[in-house]
């Protein structure tokens, strides 16, 4: 079972990355970006990223740009070129219009 420090880690880099993409929606932003806005926060290393785009991806919060990509992150493999935006699920996730346990907005 995964410590409550881990826990609440993964929660709130999941509310971190949609706090950005809500921040510029509907443009989407480059996986790259978040990488190195989440790296300067020191809130996750690179090879990290692609659990937290499959979990937002998931819950159809987030959307990956391009079927390609969409599949390498499947595989754990996040293409740093690759981009993805906020769903309208991830706006009223991000406005508080409804909740997820998972993710820390």
């Amino acid at each position: 079972m995964a410590s409550n420090l881990t826990v609440k880690a993964n929660k709130r880099v999941r509310g971190e990355i949609l706090a950005l993409l809500y921040s510029v929606q509907p443009v989407p932003v480059e996986i790259r970006t978040i990488v190195n806005s989440l790296l300067e926060s020191n809130m996750v290393t690179v090879p990290n990223i692609a659990q937290y785009i499959d979990y937002l991806s998931g819950k159809k919060y987030i959307e990956v740009i391009g079927e390609e990509a969409a599949e390498q992150i499947l595989r754990g493999v996040v293409p740093p070129s690759a981009f993805i935006k906020l769903t309208p699920t991830g706006v009223d996730l991000v406005e508080g219009t409804i909740e997820d346990q998972g993710v820390d907005v």
